[in-house]
């Protein structure tokens, strides 16, 4: 920003102290050269916010003057009202920025405010990071000269918290030039994150992972383990795309692994999986994270994460590329869906006997090919009352049993599901 009024970009910098230093550009405006001149002071004392200090320049009184809030480690974000002029500001006082209900703001520490209107309202907000990561929202519902923060709201990607990891900060920007305001955000994660304002793609499934066999990968390398559980708890079908990603010991990312698309999953199903992940000998010694995702992979919108731990021993070598190949999936296939094994669209139904039944009856698949199948029961009001099958199914024919001596009589229906092929059976209970 212009910190003097001479046309060029000078830099405030905040520091780990709670100080502020302001470095002027001295070069010109395609060639920019910087040189420390002092520190930032106020009441003719340099600013100490005791450590981590985050400046954010504004006119927040609406006089012409740019005035400057500052973050800190406390968790409050200080205000300092400029009482000189533009070219030579000038701070007499410090105070705390407050909330519409006359308490002092506070995000739990290390705030890092931005001035923003987030909301396209036409007043400006404020965002702040805080120590934990998730940005907090104050909506102004006063006035640009008198502004009357709202009670904080978190930012959400979907229907997780928006995150770039602990110790946030974030800068607005119009990254595709649409007219919103999007958010630039970095903290502990070593990637720099853009969340961009776009339609939100909801509902999505609920995913689940887990490592299911040893979390130590040897020096030479190995394979990980780990199941998937996605879960449609909503009352209609939902489409959805599912990704998976490693965070490696040196705070990279790599991925995406697990990469499938354009997938549907009916209400009240459960899809599951097991795979094995290779990590080759090659890799970085240290502690890693397996991330999977589901949402929408094309704007990058995650609704739903998990993730599991594991640990690859020392090696020789830092260079992490190599085969993350997951046993089964070839990389031709990467842009099928997770049931690439489709049943033959020749399964046409499924034989329940005897039908009406008293408590207990047999349903008979007949299966073309090896396939991922999940084979639910339900009752009238949609509710799940059985899980037959819910994993891969091998060729030939399939006997299942459902003793339904727990239920009520009536009409019930039995689901099947694999990848492009769905249809129901409907079951009557005869007590």
């Amino acid at each position: 920003m212009d910190w003097d009024e001479d046309g060029l970009q000078d830099l405030l910098v905040g520091d780990y102290f709670g100080s502020v230093r302001y470095f002027r550009n001295i070069g010109s405006p395609g060639n920019p050269a910087l040189t420390y001149e002092h520190h930032i002071s106020a009441a003719g004392t340099p600013i100490d916010v005791d450590t981590d200090a985050t400046p954010w320049v504004d006119d927040w009184n609406e006089d012409g003057l740019k005035d400057l809030l500052l973050g800190a480690s406390n968790g409050r974000i200080h205000l300092y009202i400029n009482e000189g002029t533009n070219a030579a500001p000038v701070f007499n006082t410090t105070d705390f920025v407050i909330t519409a209900t006359e308490d002092t703001l506070d995000v739990g520490g290390r705030s890092s405010p931005c001035v923003v209107d987030l909301d396209g309202d036409g007043l400006k907000d404020l965002v702040s990071g805080n120590i934990d990561g998730v940005p907090i929202f104050f909506r102004n519902t006063g006035t640009n000269a008198e502004p009357r923060l709202d009670p904080g709201d978190s930012l959400w990607v979907g229907q997780i918290p928006l995150d770039p990891s602990a110790t946030s900060r974030f800068a607005p920007v119009d990254w595709n030039g649409d007219g919103s305001v999007d958010l630039i955000g970095g903290g502990y994660d070593a990637r720099c994150k853009l969340y961009l304002q776009t339609e939100a793609t909801l509902p999505c499934p609920e995913i689940s992972i887990a490592n299911t066999g040893s979390w130590l990968v040897p020096s030479s390398g190995g394979t990980v383990e780990f199941s998937v559980e996605i879960e449609n708890s909503q009352s209609g079908a939902l489409d959805y795309d599912v990704w998976s990603e490693v965070y490696l010991p040196d705070g990279t990312y790599y991925g995406p692994l697990l990469y499938r698309t354009d997938l549907t999953i009916q209400p009240g199903q459960t899809m599951s999986r097991d795979l094995t992940q290779n990590v080759p000998g090659n890799t970085m010694d240290g502690a890693y994270f397996y991330k999977a995702y589901v949402g929408d992979f094309e704007t990058l919108q995650y609704q739903d994460e998990s993730e599991f731990y594991f640990h690859k021993m020392d090696t020789s070598s830092g260079d992490w590329m190599g085969d993350w190949d997951i046993a089964g999936w070839d990389e031709e296939d990467r842009q099928e869906c997770l049931s690439s094994n489709h049943a033959s669209e020749t399964v046409a139904g499924i034989d329940v006997s005897p039908n009406p039944f008293n408590a207990v009856t047999e349903l008979h698949l007949t299966m073309p090919e090896t396939a991922e199948v999940d084979l639910t029961i339900y009752d009238l009001s949609g509710r799940r009352c059985a899980i037959l099958c819910a994993g891969y199914l091998p060729s030939g024919d399939h006997i299942f049993t459902w003793d339904a001596g727990g239920y009520a009589s009536g009409i019930y229906f039995v689901v099947f599901n694999s990848r492009e092929i769905t249809f129901t059976q409907k079951m009557v209970l005869l007590k």
